[in-house]
C-alpha cells in the first residue's frame, strides 16, 4: 500500500495546506476523495488539476484538506489491521 499521499496530507500546515493531486487509479483515491483526482494518462487532466491547485483559494484548500486529514488520522494502521484481520476471519 502506497502511503506517500497520506504522508503528504499529514505533513501539511493546517493554516496553509497544499492541494493533493492524486491518480484516480491509486488505491488511496477512494479514501482520499477530497483530493483533485486525475487520470494520470491525460496530460490535460494533470495540467487542469495543477492550474486548479495553484489558483485555489485558501478557504477551499483548507476545506479539502480537513476531511483528508481526519480520514488519515481515523483510518490509520491500527484501523487497517483490524479491517484486514476481520476480512480474513470471514473468508
Amino acid at each position: 500500500m502506497k502511503l506517500v499521499a497520506k504522508e503528504y496530507v499529514e505533513a501539511q500546515d493546517s493554516d496553509h495546506p497544499g492541494v493533493l493531486i492524486l491518480s484516480h487509479f491509486a488505491g488511496a483515491a477512494a479514501q482520499l476523495s477530497n483530493a483533485l483526482l486525475v487520470n494520470p494518462y491525460s496530460p490535460d487532466d494533470i495540467a487542469e488539476a495543477i492550474e486548479c491547485a495553484l489558483i485555489m483559494a485558501r478557504e477551499e484548500r483548507i476545506a479539502r484538506w480537513q476531511p483528508l486529514y481526519e480520514n488519515v488520522c481515523r483510518e490509520d494502521v491500527v484501523w487497517w489491521r483490524k479491517q484486514f484481520t476481520k476480512a480474513l476471519a470471514h473468508d
